[in-house]
């Protein structure tokens, strides 16, 4: 968008340039005078030198608007980058404290499940034994 209106400015620049050759000399008396022979020699190619100025005051005002607004834009993504900065280190803290954590209850998960299955092999167990004492004890009596 800025190397547009650069080059607008440049090409009206140049139609400028360009006008001021191709008109005839006006004397500076004829000027003074308001005659309309010096008007008319101003008018050429449909553009006066007036509205080529005109024309490039206007395209150098949209070009300062346009780099007003990308200065803008830049100091946004200037402190979106240093927040990003800031923010990053602490959210990668966090996902590896997740992360533990995940994989700490996935560790204490396995040992519940390995304890359950040891305490339901335990009790199998004892209740065998105390059958057999039961049986002992009845063949005793």
């Amino acid at each position: 968008m800025i190397k547009e209106k650069d080059q607008q400015i440049e090409g009206l620049k140049k139609q400028l340039s360009e006008a001021k050759n191709r008109r005839p000399a006006v004397s500076s008396t004829a000027l003074a005078g308001s005659n309309s022979s010096a008007a008319l020699a101003l008018v050429e190619g449909g553009l006066s030198v007036t509205d080529v100025y005109n024309e490039m005051l206007l395209a150098q005002e949209q070009l300062a608007e346009e780099r007003d607004k990308c200065n803008n834009h830049e100091k946004a993504l200037e402190r979106i980058t240093a927040e990003l900065q800031v923010k990053v280190p602490m959210m990668l803290r966090q996902k590896r404290e997740q992360e533990e954590a995940f994989k700490s209850v996935q560790e204490m998960s396995l040992r519940l499940e390995t304890a359950e299955d040891y305490a339901r092999t335990s009790k199998v167990r004892l209740d065998g034994e105390r059958s057999d004492d039961r049986i002992l004890l009845q063949h005793n009596n």
